[in-house]
């Protein structure tokens, strides 16, 4: 019996040396390929939750255990208030209207056009404005464009940027507005019609929300070059 409790107690104590090793990583869904490839390179028990940025910021405030938060804009990183430490811009990304690759639509911000007759009561998809970052940048893009009250009625609003290019990609849906990190990952479903233009400077913030001295070793691996190369290639910019 001695000897079974003592198992026990051993097991538990390695269970929660695991899980205090262990760094929690939330990251907006655009940078979900970014981000598992960062994973994989780094000597150390990370794991990482997708979804976004608002979703996931609420959950953290909720008391959902992460280390490290990644954000697609400041307002959800504003959103956790003195929750988040040591926090940094650390990518830049650009927007883009995109199209499926059997789609015959062309079309140009420069151009003025409206863009429901170039539809012809087809839909364009975004991210939700009311908390999806890139849908929050596009709803400001065409409200400066004086285009948001033209293609209102005609959007399906999803969960995150990368559900709009699932949807443009797959045809059903002819236009899309996502990040450019996500054209990166289309590998060649989908066609760029043009960058958009007029919103604010896109930056995600990320920041430690639950400090440990592994979740701060691996946060200052990620300002590393090898780190920054990465970057790149997926379609950021290193801040």
């Amino acid at each position: 019996m001695k000897r079974l409790i003592t198992t026990i107690l051993l097991l538990l104590s390695i269970n929660i040396a695991c899980a205090a090793d262990r760094v929690v990583v939330f990251a907006a869904s655009s940078a979900a390929t970014l981000m598992d490839e960062i994973i994989a390179l780094y000597d150390g028990n990370v794991v990482a939750s997708y979804a976004s940025s608002g979703v996931l910021a609420k959950q953290i405030s909720a008391g959902a255990p992460a280390n490290i938060f990644l954000s697609a804009n400041q307002g959800w990183m504003d959103y956790l208030g003195n929750k988040a430490t040591a926090r940094r811009d650390w990518l830049g990304n650009e927007l883009l209207l995109i199209s499926s690759s059997d789609c015959k639509i062309e079309y140009k911000f420069t151009d003025e056009l409206k863009l429901s007759p170039i539809l012809k009561e087809k839909r364009l998809a975004i991210g939700d404005p009311d908390h999806v970052p890139a849908g929050i940048y596009a709803k400001e893009a065409f409200t400066k464009l004086n285009l948001w009250a033209d293609v209102e009625p005609l959007l399906i609003r999803a969960d995150n940027s990368r559900v709009v290019l699932t949807l443009v990609s797959r045809g059903e849906v002819p236009l899309g507005v996502v990040f450019a990190s996500d054209l990166a990952a289309a590998k060649g479903t989908v066609t760029l019609l043009d960058t958009v233009p007029k919103y604010s400077d896109i930056s995600y913030p990320i920041a430690v929300v639950k400090a440990s001295a592994e979740a701060v070793k691996f946060y200052n691996f990620l300002q590393t070059p090898a780190v920054a190369d990465i970057i790149r290639k997926h379609g950021f910019t290193p801040l």
